[in-house]
């Protein structure tokens, strides 16, 4: 079994806004509040971490993360490896290198950014197919604004897929998976950007793929928790995560 933690579930920049008096921001609902996307799985003693966005440093203090054994990154935009700074008290720690998987080209942008967690902190190891411990390890080519990836977990016969940033994906690695996350940061009446599809596509893909139950993650600034899962429930096997959340593998 593996344990899946979303410890922010919210696309580049956090809410509430700064300065926004919109019904969304003035919410008192706590899964309103939602820092940037990054992902938590815990197999047999390891933690492994998707993305690290800036707000890895609060996520880390609420769930009592103190040691990382391995990161894999969907793209170098900063809502999602922001935080790789926040690695160096996760070092001072545990005193040994943490591993990182990606894709080379993704690798070379992060290195830019942080080359000093490069030295000795992280150490980049190209991302291929993998088994850590009896979870199987894989990724998908995704179309986004940057080269991006994302990342299918599969555990004793379920299938786990990952992707945060989507305007588009090939679905042949991703068919069937008993859980999808897939990103919603535009919602039904907004037009596809040049990184992301409106709502309706990551419903329309979930359909697809035949995903089991799909979670909306990556929240953009348009509906209040309540509404959109009230929403997209009615469209099937539908729902929105929420900072904190957790499932099982």
């Amino acid at each position: 079994m593996a344990e899946i933690t979303f410890l922010g579930t919210c696309c580049a920049w956090p809410m509430p806004r700064l300065g926004c008096r919109c019904e969304i921001c003035k919410s008192d609902d706590e899964r309103d509040r939602r820092l940037r996307s990054s992902l938590l799985l815990q197999h047999e003693g390891k933690n492994l971490l998707v993305d690290i966005s800036p707000d890895f440093h609060w996520q880390a203090m609420k769930h009592k993360i103190t040691s990382i054994d391995k990161i894999f990154i969907t793209h170098a935009h900063q809502d999602h490896i922001g935080g790789l700074d926040a690695l160096n008290e996760i070092f001072i720690l545990n005193r040994k290198p943490i591993e990182l998987y990606t894709t080379k080209k993704i690798y070379r942008l992060i290195k830019k950014q942080f080359p000093w967690m490069f030295q000795k902190k992280i150490k980049f190891k190209e991302m291929k197919k993998m088994d850590i411990d009896g979870l199987e390890v894989d990724f998908v080519p995704v179309k986004h604004s940057t080269e991006t990836i994302g990342f299918i977990f599969k555990l004793d016969g379920k299938k786990f897929v990952y992707i945060p940033d989507c305007c588009g994906v090939e679905k042949d690695k991703i068919m069937n998976p008993d859980v999808l996350a897939i990103e919603s940061t535009k919602g039904f009446d907004h037009r596809q950007s040049h990184g992301h599809w409106p709502v309706q596509k990551s419903i329309q893909l979930a359909g697809d793929i035949n995903a089991r139950t799909t979670y909306l993650t990556h929240v953009g600034h348009y509906l209040k928790h309540k509404d959109l899962k009230r929403k997209v429930e009615k469209m099937g096997k539908f729902s929105v995560a929420y900072d904190g959340m957790e499932l099982e593998i």
